[in-house]
């Protein structure tokens, strides 16, 4: 088995022309869609899978962009809102893509291709009723194949984070013949997010966007969809904050001149073996939206 979640950097604006590129190179990835993108993961070939929500069809798609091309993996009416995980096993041409539950505060989904099909789908429960009635859950996969983090509530702005041995979901899903997976007692860690980082000092809300790991921590992207510097925090795999930077900016000289008509939100990240993020931000004013993936620095 192999897992790919791993970032590349991209040296031109072209879409997803993929070539040999230095690390340092600022230039984003554009993925060309008028869909509302809620989630990424890119895998080591530097395609990008998305979570996309139309705005005149309620049924969400998962795309694959990759050498100019965008292919439509996955449509499901189940899916939830946001947060996308992808294990690929090429050797056995399949793949798993793990979702919100449409609706759900408890579950996920994961949906199971083989050769381009869809030959199964489970509902996995990873919190019990006792969790927060509202919202849905964001599952994401770390980039070196090991965990599946998910994204619960105690409360509306008290949230819990659920650390998986990602062997132990995919066995479960793989041998089971149910159609509903229970694992809420097989977490590995259980960690809460700090209260205090869902506003800004103003008292505005700054909401929890897209969470992203490789296996050694896990980063976390808050944001609104205003005009404003974004936050990032790091933490290690049982919770213990790392590291934080409040004033993420990259990309936000594209909408500086727009005002209160600005659009400036984030909404994936992803992260390599080396500890590099990758961000989407969905930029630009009223109709007229783009998507760019930025690596992204500390200095950003």
């Amino acid at each position: 088995m192999r897992w790919f979640t791993r970032d590349i950097v991209i040296a031109s604006m072209l879409l997803f022309c993929i070539t040999n590129v230095l690390a340092s190179q600022k230039e984003p990835i554009i993925i060309d869609t008028r869909n509302n993108i809620q989630g990424m993961v890119i895998n080591l070939d530097g395609g990008v899978y998305t979570l996309e929500h139309q705005s005149n069809n309620p049924i969400p798609l998962v795309y694959l962009n990759q050498d100019g091309e965008r292919n439509i993996i996955l449509t499901d009416s189940s899916i939830g809102h946001q947060g996308i995980g992808v294990y690929e096993d090429r050797t056995r041409g399949m793949n798993l893509i793990f979702t919100s539950k449409k609706n759900s505060p408890f579950s996920g989904l994961a949906f199971l291709i083989k050769n381009d099909d869809l030959v199964m789908k489970r509902e996995i429960v990873f919190f019990d009723d006792s969790f927060f009635k509202k919202n849905e859950v964001i599952p994401t996969i770390s980039s070196d194949g090991k965990f599946l983090i998910v994204r619960g509530r105690f409360a509306s702005r008290n949230m819990i984070i659920r650390v998986f041995d990602l062997e132990y979901i995919v066995d479960k899903i793989i041998n089971s013949n149910k159609d509903i997976i229970f694992v809420t007692s097989g977490y590995k860690y259980q960690w809460s997010l700090p209260d205090n980082i869902f506003t800004y000092k103003s008292g505005e809300l700054r909401p929890l966007q897209a969470i992203a790991s490789n296996g050694k921590i896990v980063s976390i992207v808050l944001g609104n969809a205003r005009v404003n510097p974004k936050a990032i925090y790091n933490f290690t795999m049982d919770g213990n904050l790392l590291g934080s930077n409040t004033n993420v900016t990259v990309g936000m000289d594209r909408v500086k001149s727009y005002g209160e008509e600005g659009f400036f939100e984030p909404e994936g990240l992803s992260i390599d073996d080396n500890g590099i993020l990758s961000i989407l931000m969905l930029i630009g004013r009223k109709n007229n939206i783009s998507n760019y993936i930025y690596k992204y620095s500390e200095t950003d």
